[in-house]
């Protein structure tokens, strides 16, 4: 029988995060659970173990309900501690909060700058020619929401493969990210295009390893008033280019402010771009 959750006074979620069990989570979790089982305290609590909770500069950390109290640099002495104050006297500890519902910031010593692209810059490429270029972001929290953007689009946008090989993306069927790294796209005619995208482990093969997408570039050609996003594998091959014509507003305005955090275009670049 699972945790009667609805007995629970406390939940207390866990990162399980690479940068959390490098900081020494794991211990710090087996004493917790281990203090709340001694105590009698195991069916009126629940432990959870999350995947990364985005807080990386302050591992390890957890997070508190009832109520929302997230917090940071916990060792196994100092989570028994952060315990006993909600479960005796219903307070945090500030000591090692980061934040909790009413603070208008977060606090930590450790906290690290936005990352957003680099503005668009002019660039002779050995392949584009002269073009106006920046790096986007190549993790699968990005590159699988722009694909079902892709598909969700209606426009005239196509996927062009290393092979020369051309595919639009009014002819995609179905995406699929059911695997652990390796993004399907289903178009007509029995046409499949896998993508590696996601984290490949060390374990896997090097050729798999190799194929893993870590360099997306969205270019502009101005003689050619054309635009797109390419990828390039860990040995930067090429892998595909998505074709962006001038008519794709959606696309590329999508392209600017969700996969770009609206990086700046160099502003010598022509404004019918």
């Amino acid at each position: 029988m699972g945790k009667n959750i609805a007995k629970t006074k406390l939940d207390i979620l866990f990162c399980d995060g690479g940068s959390c069990r490098k900081a020494g989570s794991e211990l710090m979790v087996r004493e917790a659970r281990a203090y709340l089982r001694n105590n009698g305290l195991w069916d009126t609590t629940h432990t959870i173990k999350t995947r990364c909770n985005g807080r990386c500069e302050d591992a390890p950390t957890c997070i508190i309900q009832k109520g929302n109290f997230w917090y940071k640099k916990l060792t196994p002495n100092a989570i028994i501690s952060v315990l006993e104050s909600h479960l005796n006297n219903n307070q945090p500890i500030e000591e090692h909060l980061i934040y909790q519902d009413g603070w208008e910031a977060l606090i930590s010593n450790d906290e690290r700058p936005e990352v957003k692209p680099k503005p668009f810059q002019y660039k002779i490429d050995d392949k584009l020619g002269d073009c106006i270029i920046t790096k986007g972001f190549s993790s699968d929290q990005y590159l699988y929401p722009l694909f079902l953007f892709l598909k969700s689009v209606n426009e005239d946008v196509f996927l062009e493969l290393e092979n020369g090989k051309s595919y639009p993306f009014s002819q995609l069927e179905r995406i699929d990210y059911s695997s652990a790294y390796t993004l399907k796209l289903h178009f007509k005619e029995n046409k499949t295009i896998s993508l590696v995208i996601g984290g490949v482990s060390k374990e896997e093969p090097l050729e798999v390893i190799q194929k893993k997408i870590t360099s997306t570039e969205y270019f502009i050609l101005e003689e050619k008033n054309a635009r797109g996003v390419r990828f390039k594998d860990k040995l930067t091959r090429l892998v595909a280019i998505v074709h962006i014509p001038k008519t794709a507003y959606k696309t590329w305005e999508y392209c600017l402010k969700i996969q770009l955090k609206d990086t700046v275009i160099n502003e010598k670049t022509h404004s019918n771009v």
